[in-house]
């Protein structure tokens, strides 16, 4: 066998692994959170039930007990359609975003250090870290705004503009804090591109036309 055709197959199997890693992280994350939420048949969280009670009300309603405007809802209705318990919903939700969340810092990882080991370890140190499964189980809609802003981050380094914007407008209905430090970083980002002053404008023209919506939808800000 050649040392070109060698190099070749290493190259694709290099591709591979790249590409299957962080789908195994995210899948070992998600499972890690998954077994551990389980050890009890009760919603995990000081929020859970106002969460369940939400979504159950949304259900038999058609409309939720208390008026509030979030994507965790919409998560936690359609893992409640997938599984028909409410509590399972709750911990199947939680656990997928804790795999999003490690899967979204090893992606982070990669765009900002172009380093596969240092990606590898920040990944390897959110899949056993307990920290992570706290907050999963304590605060699913905060955690979901985390992953939102991780996936912010990372769009910036697209090419394409309307990635960033995407995930801004994500991040607004995803949670007001991580919107609001993706905003920041976003105009930092922009500046330090040297973007024309129209681009700049529309930006955060957009970002106070959502920040003027806020006052109006329910639960948002």
């Amino acid at each position: 066998m050649s040392s070109r055709t060698l190099s070749t197959s290493f190259n694709n199997s290099t591709k591979l692994i790249n590409w299957l890693l962080p789908i195994g992280i995210f899948i070992v994350s998600a499972t890690i959170r998954w077994f551990s939420l389980t050890q009890t048949n009760y919603a995990n969280g000081w929020d859970a039930y106002y969460y369940l009670i939400q979504v159950r009300s949304l259900f038999e309603t058609g409309q939720m007990h208390s008026a509030d405007l979030s994507l965790i809802y919409p998560l936690l209705v359609l893992a409640k359609s997938v599984t028909g318990n409410y509590v399972v919903a709750y911990k199947l939700t939680a656990a997928l975003l804790s795999g999003l969340f490690s899967f979204g810092l090893y992606q982070l990882a990669i765009s900002w250090t172009k380093s596969h080991r240092i990606a590898v370890i920040l990944a390897l140190i959110s899949l056993f870290s307990p920290q992570l499964t706290y907050f999963a189980a304590q605060y699913p809609k905060n955690l979901l705004g985390m992953v939102l802003f991780m996936g912010f981050l990372v769009s910036l380094s697209a090419r394409k503009h309307y990635y960033p914007i995407f995930l801004l407008v994500l991040n607004y209905f995803g949670h007001r804090l991580t919107f609001g430090l993706s905003g920041i970083v976003g105009i930092i980002y922009f500046l330090n591109k040297q973007f024309s002053r129209k681009t700049l404008f529309a930006i955060v023209g957009g970002g106070l036309f959502l920040l003027g919506i806020g006052f109006v939808l329910p639960g948002v800000l």
